[in-house]
């Protein structure tokens, strides 16, 4: 299971850097002429490993998405149940170890103030505990996914087949979209991002990130899925500088060369698991893909209505690409009238 995997091997060895950095940080703190003090100084140091705001949220929001799949009797309810248990008890597990992390950094920073603390078993306490929530993650993470294979499953009979579309059939599409030109998504989209944002359109909700023109058509699976949800994500990806490394369980990490870019995101009702009709409203939705072997786009698309700019480079990406060009009819937004 590739970036599952890969994920929480980068966690692990970016959380062990970040230790070693503490203890650096620890070593030379009596050699630094500041003004701050004992509480200020061991507040500043240890922040640097931040707590998973995050990892709470985001099994309670896939424990509501299978309530919502047992209405809609789409999977099997034993198995449904089955699921929401296993992640029920995994929270559990993270809120002890949540408890524990707060008690042991209130602790250490009263034997910090008062020139008592032994910073060798502190930084291991506080890594080994760290390990243990990476690896409740990657439980999660592993336990979801089975999940997440129905809900492909769904997604799969939802979306419309690129190669049987003809212009002014109805659609349900997921799509990347753009007004750069094609040179662009050619060289720094498909094979420069660690993540592809897009959206989940339809006939009668063609909604996309700033309206734009044209862009590509993906499908979804298992491997390549990271974050659903019906507004912006506010999703980033970024390349990991080491020296101001600040080490956060919110992220997912990717090795790129010899590399590790880190993807952060902003929103809190993030989740592998919505279905298709959960993600349209009246503004477009986000869905990040994990940029790698798995992500193929399966056609280039173009709205009816798009500018010159947007009908000439998508007619450029598609030959680029040898992929087939599909014209969508865009549906007009509403005016409001006095």
């Amino acid at each position: 299971m590739g970036f599952i995997h890969q994920d929480t091997i980068s966690k692990k060895l970016l959380l062990v850097y970040c230790i070693e950095n503490m203890r650096r940080e620890f070593e030379e703190v009596g050699s630094k002429v500041d003004f701050k003090s004992k509480e200020e100084r061991f507040e500043e140091i240890t922040e640097k490993i931040s707590a998973p705001s995050f990892f709470r949220m985001r099994m309670k929001v896939t424990v509501d998405n299978i309530e919502y799949l047992m209405k809609r009797d789409f999977v099997d309810v034993n198995f449904l149940e089955l699921i929401k248990k296993q992640i029920e008890c995994l929270s559990q597990r993270y809120e002890y170890c949540e408890d524990e992390l707060q008690e042991k950094f209130d602790n250490s920073k009263n034997e910090y103030i008062r020139g008592k603390l032994n910073i060798e078993k502190y930084l291991k306490k506080k890594k080994d505990i760290f390990i243990r929530i990476i690896d409740l993650y990657e439980n999660y993470m592993y336990c979801e996914n089975e999940l997440v294979k129905k809900i492909i499953e769904i997604w799969d009979e939802d979306l419309t087949d690129c190669d049987t579309y003809k212009k002014g059939d109805k659609f349900k599409f997921l799509v990347y979209a753009t007004n750069r030109c094609a040179d662009f998504v050619y060289n720094n989209v498909l094979y420069g991002n660690a993540v592809i944002h897009t959206s989940y359109i339809t006939n009668e909700h063609t909604m996309t990130y700033q309206d734009r023109d044209y862009g590509l058509i993906y499908g979804l699976n298992s491997e390549n899925l990271l974050f659903m949800s019906n507004s912006d994500n506010m999703t980033v990806d970024e390349e990991i500088w080491l020296d101001n490394f600040k080490f956060s369980l919110d992220k997912y990490f990717f090795f790129r060369g010899n590399n590790i870019v880190g993807v952060s995101q902003i929103k809190h009702n993030i989740a592998r698991t919505y279905l298709p009709d959960q993600l349209l409203g009246e503004k477009y939705n986000e869905i990040d893909l994990a940029n790698n072997e798995y992500t193929i786009p399966r056609a280039v698309f173009v709205f009816e209505d798009a500018k010159e700019f947007g009908i000439e480079e998508s007619k450029k990406l598609a030959e680029k690409l040898k992929l087939k060009l599909l014209i969508l009819q865009r549906k007009p937004v509403p005016v409001c009238r006095k």
